[in-house]
């Protein structure tokens, strides 16, 4: 084998004013040093809480909904009216128009969906739908006591 060297690049010249501390090179310190901090906020349930907005559309919808705090009883009430005229009028799932038709159609956790998810099982619903059906049918029909106190009986005819 032969030992082949390759020629050196040459070192950029150091700045000769390299060791003078000045304004932006402070600010320019202090901006790398936070950038390599790490932020208690980043953790991995606070992460999954402030997801960003995967979509231009979807960002756009958070913007709309997100809101200053009241500072009284009153706007408080008049937030949540107007939260409360919005949840009538679109999708909780997609927050998608609905039609006049769909808004008089409340699931049972009383929000109102659009014909994708209207469905208790594509918007999750937290109500127990059949636990309601098996109440419902027990009390419209009671059981008789004693196995029905009038049978018919057979009797021969004449």
């Amino acid at each position: 084998m032969t030992n082949i060297r390759l020629p050196r690049k040459p070192r950029s010249p150091v700045d000769k004013k390299h060791s003078e501390w000045t304004p932006e090179k402070q600010m320019e310190h202090e901006i790398t040093r936070n950038r390599m901090k790490v932020s208690g906020i980043y953790n991995k349930g606070v992460q999954a809480f402030f997801e960003p907005p995967e979509t231009v559309i979807e960002m756009e919808l958070r913007k709309k909904h997100f809101l200053l705090a009241p500072s009284n009883m009153e706007e408080l009430n008049a937030v949540k009216a107007r939260r409360e005229a919005l949840l009538k009028t679109v999708c909780k799932v997609c927050n998608g128009k609905l039609k006049p038709a769909e808004q008089q159609m409340p699931c049972a956790c009383s929000y109102v969906f659009c014909k994708h998810h209207r469905k208790p099982d594509t918007h999750l619903c937290n109500i127990d739908h059949r636990q309601m059906g098996r109440s419902k049918i027990s009390k419209e029909n009671p059981k008789m006591v004693f196995g029905g106190i009038r049978k018919a009986k057979m009797t021969p005819h004449p």
